[in-house]
């Protein structure tokens, strides 16, 4: 991207969720040039009992890494060349599969929800506040269904 004839460099957002209340727990802003796999490893909370991710984050460090932790591993398989996965990792995958979507579904409402489809300003620091807001929106949109939830299921 040019602005003013300079190359401005893009950025990317980087998500985590708590699986049973679906609110975001972690939230990083990197370039586009920063691998996922830098992030993996901050984006995990103390108190995790189970990652589940999707198949970019196969790899063995990641395995080790929760290994290490005591967590649970739910990262997609990555078939690799010449060694298709099985019938059961496929199925494990598509089980799998049905938790890492939640998460793709919440940074789909931040898109629609918070209009962040795009980062709007070009330095960091605007573009963490702009995130930081759209997160705080979401999770604050979900605490009160939590809530509604909660109250219903007590009458």
């Amino acid at each position: 991207m040019y602005k003013h004839g300079q190359v401005r460099e893009g950025m990317k957002v980087h998500l985590a969720m708590d699986s049973e209340s679906e609110l975001i727990t972690a939230v990083a802003l990197t370039s586009v040039r920063v691998n996922d796999h830098n992030v993996f490893e901050e984006m995990i909370p103390a108190e995790t009992e189970a990652v589940f991710a999707d198949k970019a984050y196969d790899s063995e460090a990641h395995r080790d890494y929760l290994q290490k932790r005591g967590i649970r591993n739910g990262i997609l398989k990555r078939a690799q060349r010449n060694h298709p996965l099985t019938k059961a990792q496929r199925l494990r995958n598509r089980e799998r599969g049905t938790i890492c979507s939640a998460i793709e579904r919440k940074i789909n409402d931040i898109k629609r929800w918070a209009h962040l489809t795009r980062l709007r300003y070009y330095t960091k620091e605007r573009n963490w506040l702009q995130v930081l807001f759209a997160v705080v929106g979401v999770n604050l949109k979900r605490s009160v269904k939590l809530v509604q939830l909660q109250a219903s299921s007590v009458c």
